[in-house]
């Protein structure tokens, strides 16, 4: 077992990462973000001895970005159940700290004792620091959902109307995952060729069974209002 395999079995067999730890992370990224935003400012020209002021800088940026998580309180939820509600949350919190930092920028900027990241610097900051936390959190839910895919039945869903986004939410809502959702099964042509939480909708057509098979897909799940013609077809 490889390092990466521990350290995913020791973080999904556990209750939570804590909050602090959470807010760690993010204000390592900000700062990260920071130093990689001054340095498309300067393009590149980073010098030995305007370290430490660059540095300097970009810690009052930290400091800024966590009295904004803070505020939003975007270290609070559990990363590997993280929403799109959570997203959007990440983006206005960093949003608020790109426009402190601007104010900081302002007050500080004939200070030569202090290098804070300019205004360019302070729009690369705050997109690397939000894609960045974004990442993060999307390849830590994407992870968690695939540790406890192990004994889950692979699975289609008939419908792509109300009735089938919701079955399709229930299956991939629930921690221990009993069902994989593989594909959609649709009768309306204005499904063709889309796919609905990143699976490919395939049309209702004869074969389809066989092609089910083929996918290795063993159950078909059907929506409530696809019942009546599931049993006609």
């Amino acid at each position: 077992m490889n390092l990466f395999t521990e350290v995913s079995d020791w973080y999904f067999s556990r209750k939570s990462l804590p909050h602090w730890g959470i807010l760690t992370l993010d204000c390592i990224i900000v700062f990260f973000a920071c130093i990689v935003g001054r340095y498309f400012e300067l393009d590149g020209d980073i010098a030995v001895d305007s370290f430490a002021s660059i540095a300097l800088g970009a810690i009052i940026c930290v400091v800024l970005y966590a009295i904004s998580f803070s505020l939003f309180r975007t270290y609070k939820g559990i990363i590997r159940y993280s929403s799109f509600v959570d997203l959007q949350r990440i983006a206005l919190s960093t949003l608020l700290g790109a426009l402190l930092s601007l104010v900081v920028w302002y007050a500080t900027r004939h200070v030569v004792y202090v290098s804070v990241v300019g205004l360019h610097g302070i729009f690369a900051t705050y997109f690397i620091a939000t894609l960045l936390m974004w990442m993060v959190r999307v390849v830590v839910k994407r992870m968690y959902d695939n540790f406890h895919m192990d004994d889950a039945i692979p699975v289609a869903i008939y419908g792509t109307k109300a009735g089938g986004i919701s079955l399709a939410k229930s299956i991939t809502a629930v921690k221990d995952k009993a069902y994989s959702l593989q594909a959609f099964i649709s009768d309306g042509e204005e499904m063709k060729n889309t796919t609905l939480f990143g699976k490919k909708v395939y049309m209702n057509r004869p074969g389809i069974a066989r092609l089910l098979r083929k996918m290795g897909i063993r159950a078909l799940l059907v929506s409530p209002m696809k019942v009546q013609k599931f049993r006609q077809n």
